[in-house]
């Protein structure tokens, strides 16, 4: 798995994201009140009033990501403890290789009361891949202030699938090299999501 430093990241994103801001402050003086006239100067900032915009970019890149790696780790060891434990007792070697179709109703042992089914069913759903993966890139929505946010901003999704993918390789380290199937396809599935946001948008 080869994950870029979060801090190299975190540059790049600053860069890419302070490249579409406007190059000049605009400061409107308000002439007479008679007059009623608004004049408009740009004034260029400075090299050092740009250089620590830039540094406070990439700090508060890096501290996003810092954070979103934090909280996806959290996630993924839930489902590495509880959620895998959850597969397994329902669907035992089956687990090894999920499939899509199989759904937990038809592995509920008989002494489940009928009344708990529904209860238990939301349980191994909380735990799939797919949903899973979504709490994950609500994090990272979250973390970039909505969903349109991060949705216009490639480089920083990038920066947090660098940080979501480094949560999932230091979970991996700690369960001794190796993460069951279904955190396996838990990073698969959303890997998938985050090279869907990373990609700039074509243009015309």
């Amino acid at each position: 798995m080869n994950i870029a430093p979060i801090s190299t990241s975190a540059a790049a994103a600053a860069q890419s994201i302070q490249a579409k801001e406007p190059a000049a402050v605009q400061i409107a003086a308000v002439a007479a009140e008679r007059r009623n006239v608004t004049d408009t100067v740009e004034i260029t900032p400075s090299r050092a009033s740009r250089a620590a915009q830039r540094n406070n970019t990439v700090q508060t890149v890096n501290m996003q990501a810092q954070m979103m790696r934090r909280m996806a780790e959290r996630i993924i060891k839930e489902q590495y403890s509880k959620g895998n434990h959850l597969f397994m007792l329902f669907y035992g070697n089956k687990a090894l290789q999920l499939d899509p179709s199989l759904r937990p109703e038809s592995f509920i042992p008989d002494y489940v009361p009928q009344e708990q089914h529904e209860a238990v069913v939301s349980a191994v759903d909380y735990y799939s891949p797919a949903q899973t993966g979504q709490r994950i890139l609500g994090v990272a929505e979250d973390v970039a202030g909505g969903a349109d946010a991060l949705r216009q901003q490639p480089a920083l999704a990038g920066v947090f699938q660098n940080a979501v993918g480094a949560a999932f390789l230091n979970v991996q380290n700690e369960a001794g090299g190796n993460l069951p199937e279904l955190v396996q396809q838990t990073f698969e599935v959303t890997m998938r999501s985050f090279d869907a946001l990373a990609k700039v948008p074509s243009e015309g």
